[in-house]
């Protein structure tokens, strides 16, 4: 390798590099707006590479066969590193900036090296592309000077490394071409940076849309891209190969084919049977019956009640029960398992459940927020002072369903739809579920909900009291069967000490000893369907889950109510659109526990049906792998067995097998019969660095008063060469004394290189641990 005549040149090489390296900090510090967070960046990379370079310079480092892999390490390990930051910490990069990282670590690597020409060229292309990524991904004003002192820096860098040619060619008194190609590339490079400068922000930072994942609608879409096609990231496709858009205003309002949710529900679930007899057997206490009199016929007269006693439900291939991509009611975007919620009922007469009256004095008031520039609207809420709570977001898009209820999870606390800014346009349609003041939403509509999330992890150990809220909440139906119910609801609780833990028993004895069967109703005549589902059946659909846990809860005390809605399934999610599908058939029945405050935790009693957890910080992850690792472990026991013994295998074989990884490192880098004269100083130094590692190991280390080569000559017993004849032996001590102290421009026309290659490699291969034991 030569090496550039004039020192200012590396210099230049260097100050190019460290502008692509801050103009990449720069754009990283987009994410966060911390400038003492990217300074601190900016700096300690810097240290560390200037090290690093200081000693490339002083030692005289030469670049070896293990380059292409460092180089490729260091281009590809952003791409690799980056889906770990995603599951550890929830933050990522988008794709393009995870290339700008690649290209700017490739620089810094070359920059190491940049003495040898060949490297010093590879720094500055490299840092010519980080440059081009920084200004077409970033409006920060700052690039634009550190682009114009790039542009300076490397044309100055330029006529120093042509002048220099000269100079070497009237010293040397040698004819070599001056290297235009890569002029040539540098100029258009610079050319094309400066184009870039000279375009809008808005343009130039939309350069890279189609080659990089979106925020959706290219078919590639990325949670943490920074745009979408030109619509901002608020945009969801509808399915898989949805390539259009629209907002609110430009939806389309021509009534379709959509089913309703009733229609979803009363398809998905059955028709309710109709009584043949006029007095019931079940039905509210008479104080309760007399409040809410008027509330129940009105509900029944609209439809609005949910009965258990139910007629055999609809085949799976009913027209509103088919799952396909084109029949997806609507997409979400967020954690999944996510519970969406349509309706609430609080009221249960036995056999039917009604829904929770509006109560027009406990209406929050609804406004217009701004967060993050975006309109969204919010309404007073009361923290909890029991209970931990997360704020989790999801983005859903409706498509195939008639409704203009927002669907959201539990403790909702903003909704934001593209350009609604207006708070008159939203409603509510029970106490905690919000609606659009019109029949239907738009199809198409995204909606962005933020809701808190209660972790039913954090309330265990906690004696918070459960039993306050509405009087509606704990009231139970009287009539037959009734006091089987509350004996069977203190069996189970019998060992709880606390409210929660009662609930927890509840639900355990629901998953563990029930079996979900959509398809099970109870007979004809039944006098009380959920005794029949406890006591005799043990099987039944989900909203005979719900109820037994609801009904179950209130029997010790709790204030609990049910919930209608839409299950998004982990199952469903489609990793290559990071989309959730949800169609007819994940219409869901579960129940809700009252925390106070306004605060509900999801209580999920049905077999196969998860539920909303926060998520777990690294510590907690890392105890979960550790468990899952042991309980994989006890089950395949042959397959531990063996990795065990030949982990204590390679633990006392460690020193051989170092070995023996090293003459394979050696083979690597020098592949081939024979080396190259402009590596034959580097294929000999690495050998004699390898060889001593190999000796050490050996416990065998050769003596620190002697050279390799003296030692290899004059020593017939030392352990490398006990294969070599002494001829061989002079040959390779020669060869080790010009490789270490020879002047660097002293060429080896005294060596063959074919005869000095085969002789080490012989030695990288020689049996050394072998030759001590005998």
């Amino acid at each position: 390798m030569q090496l550039p005549d004039v020192s200012r040149q590396y210099g230049l090489c260097c100050a190019l590099v460290v502008c692509a390296h801050l103009a990449t900090e720069i754009v990283l510090g987009d994410q966060h707006g911390q400038l003492w967070l990217t300074l601190s960046k900016f700096t300690a990379i810097g240290l560390v590479v200037g090290i690093l370079c200081c000693y490339s310079v002083r030692r005289n480092w030469q670049p070896t066969g293990m380059m292409t892999l460092l180089a490729i390490g260091v281009m590809v390990g952003p791409l690799l590193i980056e889906p770990l930051w995603r599951i550890l910490f929830g933050i990522g990069h988008p794709y393009e900036i995870q290339l700008l990282i690649g290209f700017r670590n490739l620089a810094l690597l070359n920059l190491i090296w940049a003495r040898t020409i060949k490297y010093e060229r590879l720094a500055i292309v490299t840092s010519l592309f980080a440059m081009l990524f920084c200004i077409s991904s970033s409006i920060d004003p700052s690039l634009i000077w550190i682009c114009g002192l790039f542009m300076v820096l490397g044309i100055c860098w330029l006529c120093v490394k042509y002048w220099s040619e000269l100079r070497t060619d009237c010293v040397r008194g040698e004819k070599r071409a001056t290297p235009w190609p890569l002029f040539g590339v540098v100029a258009v490079l610079l050319l094309g940076a400066l184009l870039t400068m000279s375009m809008p922000a808005t343009v130039r930072t939309r350069m890279v849309e189609g080659f990089m994942p979106s925020s959706g609608g290219t078919g590639r879409a990325d949670a943490y891209a920074r745009s979408g096609v030109g619509d901002g990231e608020g945009l969801v496709a509808a399915t898989k190969e949805a390539l259009s858009f629209a907002p609110l205003e430009e939806a389309p309002f021509i009534e379709g084919e959509e089913p309703s949710l009733y229609d979803v529900f009363q398809d998905t679930y059955g028709k309710p049977k109709i009584p043949k007899k006029f007095d019931r057997a079940l039905s509210l206490p008479p104080e309760l019956f007399n409040k809410n009199h008027h509330r129940m016929a009105k509900a029944k007269k609209s439809s609005r009640t949910f009965s258990i006693d139910r007629q055999t439900p609809q085949p799976k291939n009913h027209r509103h029960l088919q799952d396909t991509p084109s029949n997806a009611m609507l997409h979400l975007v967020g954690p999944v398992p996510c519970h969406l919620r349509e309706m609430t009922y609080d009221l249960f007469d036995g056999t039917d459940w009604i829904p929770e009256e509006d109560r027009p004095n406990h209406e929050r008031k609804l406004s217009v927020a701004p967060v993050n520039e975006k309109p969204w609207i919010t309404w007073p809420t009361r923290p909890s002072q029991f209970v931990v709570t997360f704020d989790e977001q999801h983005a859903l898009r409706v498509l195939n369903v008639k409704t203009n209820r927002v669907l959201s999870p539990v403790n909702l606390k903003g909704v934001h739809i593209d350009l609604c800014d207006r708070a008159d346009l939203f409603g509510w349609a029970q106490e905690d579920i919000l609606t659009m003041r019109r029949s239907t939403l738009p199809g198409m509509t995204v909606i962005h909900v933020v809701s808190s999330l209660i972790d039913p992890r954090d309330l265990k150990g906690s004696d918070i009291n459960l039993g306050y809220g509405q009087e509606s909440y704990q009231a139970l139906p009287v009539g037959p069967g009734m006091s089987e119910i509350q004996k069977l609801a203190e069996e189970w609780t019998r060992e709880a000490e606390t409210d929660w833990e009662k609930v927890l028993a509840i639900r355990d004895h629901l998953r563990n000893e029930y079996r979900h069967d959509p398809s099970s109703v109870p007979p004809e005549n039944c006098s009380n369907p959920l005794l029949w589902f406890l006591t005799e059946s043990h099987r039944g659909p989900d909203y005979q889950f719900a109820t037994a846990a609801a009904v179950l809860c209130r029997s010790v005390g709790i204030s609990c109510r049910t919930v209608r809605g839409l299950y998004v399934s982990p199952d469903k999610f489609e990793f290559a659109t990071q989309q959730t599908p949800v169609h007819p058939s994940d219409a869901h029945w579960w129940a809700e526990v009252y925390v106070g405050n306004q605060s509900w935790v999801t209580l999920e009693a049905t077999p196969g049906y998860e539920q909303s957890q926060r998520p777990l910080g690294i510590l907690a992850k890392a105890g979960v792998l550790i468990v899952s690792g042991g309980e994989l472990a006890i089950q395949y026991w042959p397959i531990t067995l063996v990795i065990f013994l030949l982990t204590g295998w390679g633990i006392r074989e460690r020193e051989r097998i170092e070995s023996q990884l090293l003459s394979w490192l050696w083979d690597l880098q020098f592949r081939g019969p024979e080396t190259s004269p402009g590596r034959l100083r580097t294929m000999i130094l690495t050998t004699i660095r390898l060889l001593d590692r190999k000796l050490t190991l050996s416990k065998t280390p050769r003596s620190v008063s002697r050279t390799f080569g003296s030692q290899l000559a004059a020593d017939p017993t030392f352990p490398v060469a006990a294969s070599l004849s002494e001829v061989d032996r002079k040959y390779l001590s020669q060869a080790f004394d010009w490789a270490c102290y020879s002047p660097r421009n002293k060429d080896s026309d005294a060596l063959e290189s074919a005869r000095v290659h085969q002789l080490c490699r012989s030695l990288m291969h020689q049996t050394i641990f072998r030759q001590q034991h005998s």
